[in-house]
């Protein structure tokens, strides 16, 4: 039977059975990741058939369902451990890459298809492709993988190993195309013990929502790819950028940057054994940097260009060499957040002998929320909202980008904290550690977190803390030079005053999952109940009276609210009675004028059937006249147009005549017999006109008589 912790009830599905039947040994203790989500299919690593098992999801939450599950069977055997699986897209994935301690492989989907969009229909078995990445002959280890996000098919896989080396495999061709040595120790200078922390142990892509703040660099031959920028994380802390190409280049030294400067600046320089890094998608990038030793640091990455950095100067002068350029951008800490690893009911110094807990911390992406990551470690899983990403998301939305803002002005913004929850505990003071195997958030059909033990699972409903900002939250107001600047606020709903109200102060009660057997001692079981009823009655209990009490008082404010808007009715009700009776006398004066209009339209009817009885047309003689007159019309139109032809013409001549005279011509030589034509033909013309005129006024004089005579004769 599932137990209350089992949401999905997924420990009673045939999936998760054959998952928990392989024994991970004793000596298991650091976290891994061997669960994927996409598109409603869950993936996991099944350890004893040595295949990836996909569950269906959208079927879960409903009764009576068949809960579908398939087998991908690879084709190449895997016989190593998997610590990570990695898919190349979060929208209908074609390959995953299944991670091992030393090797590679990646393992090509198979389509799906049928009405339930199972991979082949719904097979049960079925046999994928897949194959080994040469990596170094498999005698190095393996410290992160994922997918170029600036490659067109998702084919390029990004491999990072201890040897300080990002190898660029193209799975298409299962070749590595491209070696970058990150040489991070400065050539003039000498190894030594402090340059131990130096080597890269982790990497992390800028998202492409953050592209706009954070653009990549195009090369000046339009045939090469871009180059997208990712960080680098040392394990002393350092944060280090790098312009990765997918190129064909082999055994190229990364042109890196120098250390990103950290601000404000601290001693130890913000941790010294750091393991795990993670850029957040939104429009300004939040950086989070987790150490080994449960601390997290959540930084954004600002442009050193401004006036606001100029005077800083960069420290690391030894990194300045020819393999390292300088910075363009710089890490501010807005948060640093301590994680309580394990259940710890005491808290002991190194000199008492007790060893505190010290887990690698994995940084695991929320893909239904931006706001929110997960951090998994050998005692359980803690989640972190943040709620300065979706204030950062609303604000840039409708005004600036990111990019034109200067960075005072970000560091200005009010931040609310970070709401950190310890959702999963595996582990207290005195007993055996459980590291978490797999963690995924799906939506089935709300955010659903899905932890994977070695021994049992966990599906919990996430609950979202964050409060939306009003208007007047927004500190960027003073920086606007464009569009009026509002003034009014907008209420938040009722619910988010209770939601603030309960909102844990970075205390939670976390699940507990316990390693079997786990027996502790009964002073550690009476200090694990006292604990419990000291956060129930100091923190629990009081957030809920206060919680009633705010009810209370806004249940007498709706009451009162209440007897006044009864008051309001019995006024309307009067009212209506009143407009009820306007409206009566409206209805009657409408009728009125309705008949007035329906007699006025029959009147107008019968006056037209009268005026079409009483046109009896034209008589003979008045249709002959007609006819005539239509004759003179056209005569004397005919007229009118050689008129206009002939001073068309005189105009035309008058233009000639111009052009000789602009000649400045002397002298025009015409012979006698030409002189006497040209006199001959314009007395012609002077003779014609004068006619054509004589009769146009004619042909108007009779028609001007024959238009009054037919208007002096009786009809």
């Amino acid at each position: 039977m599932a137990s209350s912790a089992d949401r999905l009830k997924l420990s009673e599905t045939e999936w998760y059975k054959l998952l928990s039947d392989y024994n991970f040994g004793p000596n298991l203790c650091d976290p891994r990741n061997i669960l994927e989500f996409a598109e409603d299919v869950l993936y996991a690593w099944d350890h004893k058939q040595l295949c990836l098992s996909v569950l269906l999801t959208k079927f879960l939450m409903v009764e009576d369902a068949v809960k579908t599950f398939q087998k991908l069977i690879p084709t190449t055997v895997i016989d190593s451990e998997v610590f990570k699986l990695a898919l190349n897209f979060p929208r209908r994935p074609n390959k995953i890459a299944i991670v091992c301690k030393h090797d590679v492989y990646n393992l090509t989907l198979p389509p799906r298809s049928g009405p339930d969009d199972l991979f082949k229909g719904g097979t049960t078995d079925i046999s994928c492709r897949c194959r080994k990445l040469n990596i170094n002959e498999g005698t190095t280890d393996i410290l992160q993988v994922d997918w170029h996000p600036g490659s067109d098919y998702e084919n390029h896989l990004v491999i990072l190993t201890d040897d300080n080396v990002i190898q660029i495999y193209d799975v298409s061709s299962y070749k590595c195309i491209t070696s970058w040595i990150l040489n991070t120790a400065s050539p003039n200078r000498l190894p030594s013990v402090e340059s131990v922390g130096e080597n890269v142990v982790d990497f992390q892509f800028i998202p492409h929502s953050s592209l706009k703040y954070i653009p990549p660099r195009y090369p000046e031959n339009k045939n090469e790819p871009m180059e997208w920028p990712v960080l680098l994380l040392r394990g002393n802390g350092d944060v280090i950028m790098l312009d990765l190409p997918v190129s064909s280049e082999k055994c190229k030294v990364a042109r890196m940057t120098s250390p990103l400067l950290m601000f404000p600046s601290a001693e130890d320089n913000y941790g010294v054994d750091c393991s795990g890094i993670l850029v957040l998608n939104g429009p300004l990038p939040i950086v989070v940097i987790a150490s080994s030793t449960g601390i997290l640091y959540h930084c954004m990455l600002l442009n050193l260009q401004e006036p606001d950095y100029q005077n800083y100067e960069n420290k690391n002068t030894d990194d300045v060499s020819g393999h390292f350029e300088e910075p363009q951008y710089a890490l501010h800490v807005i948060e640093s957040v301590e994680l309580d690893i394990g259940f710890n009911l005491e808290v002991h110094s190194e000199e008492t002998g007790v060893e505190i807990t010290s887990s690698p911390l994995k940084l695991v992406r929320d893909a239904t929320v931006d706001t929110r990551y997960f951090i998994i470690h050998a005692a359980g899983l803690h989640s972190v909202n943040l709620p300065i990403m979706q204030e950062f998301k609303i604000y840039f939305s409708k005004n600036y980008e990111p990019s034109e803002l200067p960075p005072h002005a970000l560091l200005d913004f009010k931040r609310d904290r970070s709401v950190v929850e310890y959702t999963v505990c595996s582990q207290m003071c005195g007993t055996k550690p459980c590291p978490v195997v797999g963690a995924v958030c799906i939506e089935c059909p709300t955010s659903t977190l899905v932890t994977l033990f070695p021994d049992e699972i966990i599906s919990l409903q996430l609950t979202t803390w964050y409060i939306s900002p009003g208007v007047s939250r927004n500190p960027f107001n003073k920086y606007m030079v464009i569009g009026p600047v509002a003034n009014a606020v907008d209420s938040p709903p009722f619910q988010d005053f209770v939601k603030k109200i309960l909102r844990p102060d970075n205390k939670s009660t976390p699940v507990f999952k316990m390693a079997d057997p786990a027996n502790p001692s009964p002073q550690q079981s009476l200090e694990l109940l006292a604990r419990a009823t000291s956060y129930f009655r100091e923190v629990a209990i009081p957030r809920q009276e206060q919680a009633a009490e705010f009810l209370r008082i806004r249940t007498i404010m709706l009451t009162k609210m209440k007897q006044q808007q009864h008051e309001d009715l019995k006024l309307l009700i009067n009212s209506k009675a009143s407009l009820q009776i306007s409206a009566e006398h409206l209805a009657e004066k409408y009728e009125d004028i309705n008949e007035k209009q329906i007699n006025l339209y029959k009147r107008a009817e019968h006056i037209l059937v009268n005026l079409k009885t009483m046109d009896k047309g034209l008589t003979r003689s008045e249709k002959s006249m007609y006819t005539k007159l239509i004759d003179i019309q056209s005569v004397v139109n005919k007229f009118q147009e050689q008129i206009k032809h002939l001073r068309l013409r005189e105009v035309s001549q008058n233009r000639i005549m111009q052009n000789w005279l602009s000649q400045n011509l002397k002298e025009l030589y015409m012979p006698d017999s030409h002189v006497h034509i040209l006199s001959n033909s314009f007395s012609n013309m002077t003779t014609d006109i004068r006619n054509l005129t004589d009769q146009v006024q004619a042909a108007e004089y009779e028609i001007d008589f024959d238009i009054n005579l037919n208007r002096a004769l009786p009809k």
